[in-house]
């Protein structure tokens, strides 16, 4: 097994590392999960046709169709999953091992 690269960090990158972590968990894969489940229920609706107005999301851009709006969906969440659970080993699972060295 690998060795956890965490114990290799100090001081600020650790907590930048934390930090980002924690982003991921609680925007990235919420929101990505939210944009593209309303991209699909939209394409569902609307199709290719550009969406209305009123619909129109200023997100990372202007956003005009619904297949837009699954696509940065699904990159937000592939990458959530791919940094927690394959990057490195998973992040998740090395800040659950570096806790659980730390503490007991």
């Amino acid at each position: 097994m690998k060795e956890n690269i965490l114990f290799k960090a100090k001081g600020i990158n650790l907590i930048l590392n934390g930090i980002f972590t924690l982003t991921i968990i609680f925007y990235f894969l919420p929101v990505g999960f939210h944009m593209a489940y309303t991209g699909v229920k939209a394409f569902k609706e609307y199709g290719f046709k550009k969406l209305p107005e009123k619909y129109t999301v200023f997100y990372m851009g202007k956003i005009n169709y619904a297949w837009e709006l699954i696509a940065i969906g699904m990159f937000y969440f592939i990458v959530s999953i791919w940094y927690l659970f394959f990057k490195d080993g998973g992040y998740l699972f090395l800040w659950g091992d570096y806790i659980l060295k730390v503490v007991f």
